[in-house]
């Protein structure tokens, strides 16, 4: 059983315990272990830098406040 503990932006903070490893981390995406990026749907998390490594690529209409809900 592995317990794991993440800052903000999905940095793991504390791993415990022993098993098979789990490549599901921060919000139950992917965390490839050789590029340590986080693989979503779209795009790839950067938990080391807290951010995404591409821009989002749909845009809300400001006029329509729903828009940027997703």
């Amino acid at each position: 059983m592995e317990e794991s503990d993440y800052y903000p932006f999905g940095q793991e903070r504390v791993v415990t315990g022993s098993g098979a490893l789990n490549n599901y981390k921060y919000t139950g995406h992917e965390r490839d272990t050789e590029s340590g990026l986080d693989h979503t749907l779209y795009r790839q998390l950067s938990s080391a830098q807290g951010r995404w490594l591409s821009p989002d690529r749909l845009r809300g209409d400001p006029t329509k406040p729903q828009s940027w809900n997703r």
